[in-house]
């Protein structure tokens, strides 16, 4: 995938302004995966499909990337802020190693099963390592660690999966276009930062109602989890309505 790098009006810009500050995050993110790798117990979706039809493994696969992105996408913001390389470079690491890579879901396509080049600005390795080899033009030591990372990255890279980032305001609503292939189990899973209370519609074509998925009474945190199984391939809607006044910041990712 390759796509043009993501400027910093998105959702993961950071929203102050601070004096440049080195310094290395690494065991700050290490704590974070450690931390953050805890399982998430799913909320049930109204039209659930058998076990076999989405295994647990694929299911977890859903969960960890969120946790994944979620780290990256604060990371980012932080080392955008200090205009720390250091931090990016990490941040880099991780979406590498984890094979995913950021989108703005504004405008986007959900791709469900399958990852095709779309020309909508992406967080991905490369483009963050553009970003620290600016910040690092005075730093020859780090200016080379970032040389041989981009240099060692893929051409063409093709990633695992897309996480898509949005900032959903109070009563807000957000609309995805989603195709999945007839016959094979599609999943999407829904997390928020536990400040608002989110809803998930999931429609076919015809505006039918395939899969509804909201928190049970006072919850916030569980992640929303729509899953199942179209009988041919088809487009659909996905809506994510946030049922509170506050802003919510939201990740979707699909298997």
């Amino acid at each position: 995938m390759r796509a043009r790098a993501m400027r910093h009006n998105n959702p993961m810009q950071s929203r102050g302004t601070f004096k440049p500050m080195r310094r290395s995050i690494s065991r700050l993110v290490a704590l974070g995966l450690v931390f953050g790798s805890a399982a998430i117990a799913p909320a049930s979706a109204l039209i659930p499909v058998a076990e076999a039809d989405i295994g647990t493994d694929e299911a977890g696969d859903a969960a960890k990337r969120i946790e994944t992105a979620a780290l990256v996408r604060d990371l980012v913001a932080w080392a955008r802020a200090q205009e720390d390389p250091e931090a990016l470079i990490v941040a880099a690491q991780i979406l590498a190693n984890s094979n995913i890579v950021l989108a703005a879901a504004d405008d986007a396509t959900l791709e469900i099963g399958q990852v095709e080049r779309e020309d909508f600005p992406i967080i991905e390795p490369l483009t963050l390592l553009a970003e620290a080899r600016v910040l690092a033009d005075d730093d020859p030591d780090i200016l080379q660690r970032i040389l041989d990372m981009i240099a060692s990255e893929s051409k063409g890279f093709l990633p695992q999966a897309i996480v898509y980032t949005h900032d959903l305001k109070g009563s807000g609503r957000l609309v995805m276009r989603a195709r999945a292939e007839g016959g094979r189990p599609a999943l999407v899973r829904v997390r928020g930062d536990g400040d608002a209370r989110l809803e998930m519609v999931v429609r076919d074509e015809a505006g039918r109602e395939v899969c509804r998925d909201a928190p049970g009474r006072g919850e916030r945190g569980a992640d929303l989890v729509c899953r199942w199984t179209p009988t041919s391939t088809g487009n659909y809607r996905l809506e994510l309505l946030n049922r509170d006044r506050v802003w919510t910041r939201t990740l979707v990712v699909s298997n």
